[in-house]
């Protein structure tokens, strides 16, 4: 939450040296913003944060498809865009998403929530692959499904919707466990236990993996191809659809994490 403190005086250093100097004085687990106020200025004053609250169900905006209370329904892509906005409660944790009116092959509208930076920053920390949370960290069983376009100009680009992502994962950056659901081009699929493993890609430690045999597995040429992933989890098991086809059912999650955020993300 953020609270506005008292003013702070500023003063002529003792030092003779015609600088000016203010105290402050800090806590532990906080962050704060100086800004100078020169009299002549009001500074804003803002309502007060409000209380913490469940996340608001059902939950609508304007690229979403349904309105249902408990399922996250919403379309990706992963291709830069002109036009752009900000969706209403999404949290980037790497890589920028807006949502794009691009002409795609889902269903609603041209709209769609669109990965737009096209190449990796330099960055201090370990991010692994663009995604984005929403929803409650305490979210246990849920159902959340996307239609996905896949680039098949890039041979291993992909998608992936996510359940019960939780804390930042051990060592240096971020690297959350969850339960992750990646569909790629060329009808590739694996169920991952954290991002780590989404962008490391290793099928030995995949808690499922496979191939939808409706895909080209090697696909030529330019075009993109728009699928349908859902990803349920219900106490220790998760299941996955391709397209309405089940992927996977009744994988044991239950050593990998028991609450968490909803996750969209590209690979």
């Amino acid at each position: 939450m953020f609270e506005r403190l008292d003013d702070i005086p500023v003063r002529r250093a003792a030092d003779g040296s015609g600088e000016f100097e203010l105290t402050l004085e800090v806590e532990v687990d906080c962050v704060y913003t100086v800004a100078p106020v020169d009299g002549k200025q009001h500074r804003a004053d803002f309502p007060p944060s409000p209380s913490p609250s469940p996340f608001p169900l059902p939950y609508r905006s304007r690229f979403f498809g349904e309105e249902t209370a408990g399922t996250m329904d919403v379309t990706a892509i992963n291709m830069p865009q002109n036009r752009s906005d900000q969706p209403l409660y999404f949290a980037d944790q790497a890589g920028t998403f807006a949502v794009s009116s691009w002409g795609h092959p889902g269903p609603i509208g041209g709209a769609a929530l669109v990965q737009v930076a096209p190449q990796r920053p330099v960055s201090w920390s370990g991010d692994l692959v663009p995604f984005t949370l929403i929803g409650d960290a305490m979210w246990q069983d849920v159902d959340v499904s996307a239609n996905v376009a896949l680039d098949f100009d890039i041979d291993c680009g992909g998608g992936f919707v996510a359940a019960r992502v939780d804390s930042n994962g051990p060592g240096w950056g971020v690297r959350p466990a969850g339960i992750y659901f990646v569909v790629a081009a060329g009808g590739y699929w694996r169920l991952e236990p954290s991002l780590q493993n989404v962008a490391d890609g290793n099928l030995s430690v995949s808690l499922a993996h496979g191939v939808d045999a409706r895909f080209d597995p090697s696909p030529t040429g330019s075009f993109t191809r728009g699928v349908r992933v859902r990803l349920q989890v219900t106490g220790g098991q998760a299941s996955g659809w391709v397209d309405g086809v089940a992927a996977f059912a009744g994988v044991n999650v239950s050593a990998v994490a028991t609450h968490g955020f909803v996750a969209l993300g590209t690979t």
